[in-house]
């Protein structure tokens, strides 16, 4: 068993490292022929076109990873199915158990890492790509609606607020600044009473106490703005403090679910793979990948789609939809 076990991992392997590579390569080329023009109407140094591709690795590596996965399955199981292997070890009165546990430790391993990517280097990257190519602008303009109060802060740095307005039924409030001492305190303001759209009713204040979300939650909502900049911890973060505040940030829970559900594409497309061999389909090199190509942009497009529908269904849903559909096709074709 443990020959068979090695014999495995090291089969499956070495497709799937010059898999990786070439898909990664193709994708650092596609991307180099779209931004050409840009470099040479910029006149951009070569340190920096390649500092900015070496940005898009971790993005392309979330791409390439689940089809390097499903290529390596699809070859490699061909590859036995076409030599018999599958048929020996079957008639030797071995199970397809370990082959399948292996297969699974493998891609659950890929997984995780594509998780902890998702968590460091990804928005990182995004962030930093984004600044090179000069597409990053600080906008700390932050429009919330809390109960029934509407709320626009003009400008949010640190414990500074400035040009504050909040206003609700019948009511409007307008602060020139706003410090957080122990709650926020707004001064040199103006409240105004409205019935009928018009003013009916003006004050000035030179100091106001009102509620609003803490310096620090302030902070990660305006992140939510550029929501691909965030890790998965404060992406979970913002929809905690979100819901408690009664904010509703659907897009927010939607990347949570779709970054997180898509981190386990490599487990997911490795099971699909399987399964197709263990149904007794010989698949030849360039047949396994094109069938990985396919069976990849199908989910893929099955994600994006799900994703799509993130306003009028739930997010969990729209997030998890695909890898709960192919997980139980997967599923139907191993254990049949």
């Amino acid at each position: 068993m443990k020959v068979l076990t090695c014999y495995l991992i090291r089969g499956l392997m070495k497709p799937f490292f010059l898999s990786f590579i070439l898909i990664n390569g193709l994708l650092l080329i596609g991307q180099v022929v779209s931004s050409l023009d840009r470099f040479l109407e910029s006149q951009t140094s070569l340190f920096l076109i390649a500092r900015s591709l070496l940005l898009q690795i971790p993005e392309n590596t979330f791409i390439a990873t689940p089809i390097s996965i499903l290529l390596a399955v699809l070859s490699f199981s061909g590859r036995m199915s076409a030599n018999n292997e599958l048929t020996a070890i079957s008639s030797s009165g071995i199970s397809f158990m370990p082959i399948i546990a292996i297969v699974s430790a493998i891609s659950l391993l890929l997984s995780l890492s594509l998780l902890y990517l998702n968590e460091t280097l990804l928005p990182v990257a995004y962030k930093e790509y984004k600044q090179l190519m000069g597409g990053s602008q600080q906008n700390n303009k932050l429009y919330l609606k809390i109960g029934e109060h509407f709320i626009s802060i003009g400008n949010l740095n640190g414990n500074s607020l400035s040009s504050i307005r909040i206003q609700t039924t019948g009511k409007e409030l307008y602060a020139e600044k706003g410090e957080y001492h122990q709650g926020w305190l707004l001064s040199n303001g103006i409240e105004r009473r409205i019935e009928n759209g018009e003013v009916v009713e003006e004050k000035r204040f030179n100091k106001r106490r009102v509620f609003l979300p803490d310096p620090k939650a302030l902070s990660l909502i305006l992140k939510c703005e550029k929501i691909e900049e965030l890790s998965l911890t404060e992406l979970f973060r913002a929809m905690r403090l979100t819901e408690s505040y009664g904010l509703a940030n659907r897009k927010a829970k939607t990347e949570f679910h779709f970054r997180t559900s898509f981190s386990f594409s490599p487990f997911i497309l490795a099971l699909l793979g399987l399964g197709i061999i263990t149904r007794g389909f010989k698949v030849g090199l360039y047949a396994s990948f094109g069938l990985a190509l396919v069976l990849s942009f199908f989910y893929w497009e099955m994600n994006l789609f799900l994703r799509s529908l993130s306003l009028v269904c739930s997010p969990m849903l729209s997030g998890w939809g695909a890898n709960l559909m192919a997980l139980a096709i997967a599923v139907k074709l191993v254990w049949r």
